[in-house]
């Protein structure tokens, strides 16, 4: 309880990893232990953390929040990536930068989108990309949109909402991955 007030639920990234419970590159990689630190919330709290909030009625309020005063990412100012967010964004795509989750994870809540699906969509989009699955004019376009999402619109079309894309290149790339059990759905949903 003290891990979750103190550093909220990403509090606990490094011990997850440690515990190979952290997932990496679509659980392909074994360990990832500069990275996680990186991404904790004991990194957090000494890097961009701004303050604290609880949920409404909860007695835990490990919740969070994030300022970004300068460099690329300057003038977030949000929630922080709760653990899930940093285990899609961050560990599932192998970005360990708090500012660029941060961003990414402000961007998601702005779209609408959940992050965890976007994660594990964005984590799919890369693999895809390296196995040659599916083609992109350029080969780091999918790290890229890992990387920050702002060039999520090379997957949009501006008369669509990101959210549809999203879910569109999933089931483009679906079929595929299905034959050679890659991927696996539950009730539309896709896992991390």
């Amino acid at each position: 309880m003290t891990i979750l007030l103190r550093y909220g639920t990403s509090g606990p990234v490094e011990a997850l990893e440690e515990m190979g419970y952290l997932p990496l590159k679509k659980w392909e990689q074994g360990r990832w232990q500069a990275g996680a630190s990186r991404i904790s919330g004991t990194a957090l709290r000494e890097t961009i953390y701004s303050g604290d909030y609880a949920c409404k009625t909860c007695v835990i309020g490990c919740g969070k929040e994030v300022a970004i005063s300068q460099g690329k990412y300057a003038g977030v100012s949000s929630a922080a990536a709760e653990h899930e967010t940093v285990g899609t964004l961050g560990a599932l795509c192998l970005v360990d930068d708090l500012e660029e989750i941060s961003y990414a994870n402000e961007l998601c809540n702005r779209f609408g989108i959940d992050t965890i699906s976007t994660g594990s969509a964005i984590a799919f989009a890369m693999e895809a990309c390296e196995k040659g699955i599916i083609c992109c004019e350029n080969h780091d376009v999918p790290f890229i949109v890992a990387r920050s999402l702002k060039n999520v619109n090379v997957f949009t079309n501006p008369r669509k909402p990101i959210k549809q894309d999203v879910e569109e290149l999933v089931r483009r790339c679906f079929h595929v991955h299905r034959r050679e059990r890659r991927i696996f759905p539950i009730r539309g949903a896709r896992m991390p």
